[in-house]
């Protein structure tokens, strides 16, 4: 079956020798010298003031709100993977979803204006398939409010926005390392941040709450990434570029073989679009419903998992939300439309040609 992600493979001779350091060193996690490296060299290449490494992004998320104090009302996407809603559940406090921006599928800042009501706390923000949010729209509205801005980074990890480093905006912005990113650690994430104080405050809490040896602060909990965790991502760091490059050829192809289909067209986002990790198709249903559903069904016949990222919305789930789905209809329309396709440095030319052929007779015959 050809995949909607492939993580890239590092090098084993690369991978091999980080591992004897580690076995050589005896040191396994409690921030070693491999995850301090590769905090160092992410901080570069992010243009990072602050980034702390952790176990996941989801716990990303979660350590950054607790960070920031936040335990009411956080105004949220319903477009998004459910692990964001998770994560603001899990800190105590209550998500309160508002529609998208019909084109970049972005968190919409007069929907985030019109949900603030007392107990409002902060907005999270989720850059979706590497757009960004309107940050300078969001930040704004957060100043006039005096509101906490978390964005969910995990498909923005090294992009930009107006020319800008995509981490420099809200208070934090948040990184999945999964398997599944366009860069990863196997399982980790991370926390950038402009502020130092924060950034203390975030190293503590994914330690227990430990500011010394014999100092325990408050409760926190164990968010630490491991050494090993650490050396793939330094392993997989030197093949990033060699899988954009892949990835952006494979986008022109898709963009050439897709584009003017009957019905369906790929997501393009706006001008500030800096790194898509997904080749997304909207499939409209107009008149035909279900549609979307049925080209997911041929691409399998086919031998291609193409994924319905975002279904079913957040909103749709029992996570404790305030708003209904049927009160964000450009998300819940979304959420029936967009079809991500295999996007990654193992899709081969033939692979692609045979993707595309699929959707072009399914377009062209439906």
């Amino acid at each position: 079956m050809l995949t909607v992600t492939r993580p890239i493979a590092p090098s084993f001779e690369r991978l091999s020798a980080l591992l004897r350091q580690m076995l050589q060193e005896q040191r396994y996690t409690n921030g070693g010298p491999l995850v301090s490296l590769l905090e160092l060299k992410l901080r570069e290449l992010c243009g990072a003031q602050q980034l702390v490494l952790v176990a996941n992004g989801t716990l990303a998320i979660e350590l950054a709100l607790k960070g920031l104090g936040i335990a009411g009302r956080v105004i949220t996407t319903p477009f998004t993977f459910c692990g964001g809603a998770h994560a603001v559940s899990w800190v105590g406090a209550t998500p309160v979803y508002v529609d998208v921006d019909p084109e970049t599928l972005t968190i919409d800042p007069v929907a985030i204006e019109a949900a603030i009501e007392p107990g409002a706390e902060a907005i999270l923000g989720v850059h979706v398939y590497g757009q960004p949010c309107r940050v300078a729209a969001i930040d704004a509205i957060a100043r006039r409010h005096g509101l906490a801005v978390v964005y969910d980074g995990a498909h923005a990890f090294g992009g930009h926005c107006g020319g800008a480093p995509i981490g420099g905006f809200g208070d934090a912005t948040t990184y999945s390392f999964h398997a599944t990113k366009l860069f990863h650690t196997g399982e980790g994430g991370a926390i950038e941040t402009r502020d130092p104080a924060l950034a203390e405050r975030l190293r503590r809490l994914r330690n227990f709450g430990i500011a010394s040896e014999d100092v325990v602060t408050e409760a926190g909990i164990n968010a630490k990434m491991s050494e090993l965790a650490a050396a793939t991502g330094l392993a997989v760091l030197d093949r990033l570029a060699e899988e954009i490059a892949a990835r952006a050829a494979l986008r022109r192809f898709y963009l050439d073989r897709l584009s003017n289909l009957p019905g369906i067209a790929p997501f393009i986002g706006s001008d500030e679009t800096a790194r898509l990790l997904y080749f997304i198709l909207r499939v409209s249903n107009e008149g035909e419903p279900g549609r979307r559903d049925r080209l997911h069904a041929r691409l399998k016949g086919e031998g291609i998992l193409a994924r319905r990222y975002f279904y079913p919305l957040a909103s749709e789930l029992a996570l404790g939300a305030d708003r209904a789905a049927a009160e964000t209809p450009n998300a819940f329309a979304a959420s029936r439309e967009v079809l991500a396709l295999p996007f990654h440095g193992g899709v081969t030319p033939a692979d692609a040609e045979r993707v595309a052929g699929v959707v072009r007779r399914f377009a062209e015959r439906a």
